[in-house]
């Protein structure tokens, strides 16, 4: 009885050291399923908002000295804020416009 329980606990060792090294197998080859093309877009995606957030404060500080002027400075200052936010409308028009492309790109190879 003795030896048996012995060999029964070992055999349980075992089973859990090996379910052990399966789990860890199983995340190793998940991440490395991972597309190459996730670096690549995570990178795009922290520039655009890093872009995002300069635009903001490019549009905050201007919106600021246009409240701030008075007489034909707060006309220089309103079509400051106009022309920055018709820039930022048509990059972010064009950005739109690569992605949908890219998108449409990928779409049509998976489809081959």
């Amino acid at each position: 009885m003795v030896a048996l329980a012995i060999v029964s606990a070992a055999s349980r060792d075992q089973l859990v050291v090996a379910s052990g090294q399966h789990d860890q197998e199983h995340q190793t080859a998940g991440s490395a399923a991972a597309p190459p093309q996730a670096g690549a877009m995570m990178k795009m995606h922290q520039e655009m908002m890093a872009q995002m957030k300069a635009d903001e404060a490019k549009l905050d500080a201007l919106v600021k000295d246009m409240n701030a002027a008075r007489g034909d400075e707060r006309i220089i200052a309103m079509t400051a804020v106009l022309n920055e936010l018709v820039r930022q409308h048509k990059g972010m028009s064009a950005h739109m416009s690569e992605m949908h492309q890219m998108m449409d790109g990928r779409t049509m190879m998976r489809g081959r």
